[in-house]
């Protein structure tokens, strides 16, 4: 780890920071789903502009499209298992905004998936990547949508 926050010091803060703030909201109990997975977005941004050229205004969006998208679908993983534990996840709030719901909770939750990753896909598609590019637009369009079908096929197994 030294080794590497030596060569890449600005990334390392950015992961240092993120660990805090997110303790910070933890804490806190932090509702706001946007503010807190904005965190994850933040970070995964700085990491994705590694280096300062014309891509990096890009990049840096991507990366925090992509980190709102993963921390989303962590807490909608997670959120059964959260409440049983009475365990922070800022979707508990939703959840509750929806009457618990599961239907309608759901829906919510992959419209802002969906959001995310659509912001990330427009951006994506502007990056001049060749190098295994239908490998990339393979996960971004229907990859991450598996972990999702998965994770669907649990409750609906828990539900019978």
């Amino acid at each position: 780890m030294r080794r590497q926050k030596k060569g890449y010091p600005i990334q390392a803060k950015a992961i240092e920071d993120y660990i805090a703030r997110l303790a910070e909201c933890e804490k806190s109990n932090d509702t706001n789903i946007d503010a807190v997975a904005g965190l994850t977005g933040e970070m995964l941004g700085i990491l994705f502009a590694w280096k300062q050229d014309e891509w990096q205004k890009d990049l840096k969006e991507f990366g925090c499209y992509m980190g709102k998208f993963i921390y989303i679908m962590d807490a909608y993983e997670d959120i059964g298992d959260d409440v049983k534990k009475k365990s922070y996840n800022p979707l508990i709030q939703l959840m509750h905004c929806c009457n618990n719901d599961q239907e309608k909770f759901d829906k919510s939750c992959r419209l802002m998936m969906t959001s995310m990753l659509s912001e990330a896909a427009k951006i994506f598609e502007r990056l001049p990547i060749l190098l295994h590019a239908d490998i990339i637009r393979n996960v971004l369009y229907s990859g991450v949508w598996s972990k999702y079908e998965y994770i669907q096929m649990k409750k609906r197994k828990k539900h019978k």
